[in-house]
């Protein structure tokens, strides 16, 4: 923001994201809405901790609640898909699994069964996702961010000239908004809801 500020054509170019660079090992990076709302909205910024889920992708992970979307939607339905799979990658990482492999629920529910012996099905494996990611907002909000930190740089609001993303930018605060809904985020605060955090079993943090 500072480099913006005194030197425009420097600090307009920057790609960063709560002081990370944005990664761009995949083109689909810079143009799908859906990266949009993981990378600003998860708890380590730049880095990719959502998943891509659209069309023939998703059918496998349909029982986590993933939904069939268009890669250039602006809704509510974006918006949830890309919480929950903010929610899958949270359990993947804690698992140390490898996001590359993107192993379905069905057989993470297996893994962890075997490896537990305790009793594991998809739904209690979504609310264990979901306290997963829950549980690093609330450090980073007591750490002191704020909604007004669930941003994003303008360089990558702005659309592309060519390409099949042409004329094409994701409306990040409508994106936002349906994100918070979702999540039952307080808009002034960014913190969840007691009733949510109840909900996940959290409401003594």
């Amino acid at each position: 923001e500072y480099l913006e500020e005194q030197y425009h054509n420097l600090g307009k170019s920057l790609r960063q994201i709560a002081k990370e660079h944005e990664c761009t090992h995949t083109p689909i990076d810079r143009r799908f809405k859906i990266f949009k709302i993981p990378k600003r909205t998860y708890l380590e910024s730049a880095k990719i901790r959502g998943k891509r889920f659209s069309g023939k992708n998703n059918a496998q992970f349909k029982d986590f609640g993933i939904l069939t979307i268009d890669n250039y939607q602006d809704d509510k339905e974006m918006a949830i898909t890309s919480a929950i799979g903010q929610n899958l990658r949270a359990l993947w990482n804690s698992l140390v699994l490898c996001v590359f492999a993107n192993p379905p629920p069905a057989m993470i529910t297996e893994l962890i069964q075997t490896a537990t012996g305790m009793d594991y099905d998809i739904e209690k494996l979504k609310i264990l996702a979901e306290r997963i990611y829950m549980i690093k907002r609330l450090f980073n909000l007591k750490m002191g961010i704020t909604p007004a930190d669930d941003r994003i740089p303008k360089i990558l609001l702005e659309p592309k000239d060519e390409g099949n993303s042409a004329d094409k930018s994701p409306n990040f605060q409508q994106l936002k908004q349906a994100y918070y809904k979702f999540r039952d985020f307080d808009s002034g605060t960014g913190y969840p809801s007691q009733a949510k955090l109840k909900t996940l079993g959290l409401d003594n943090l």
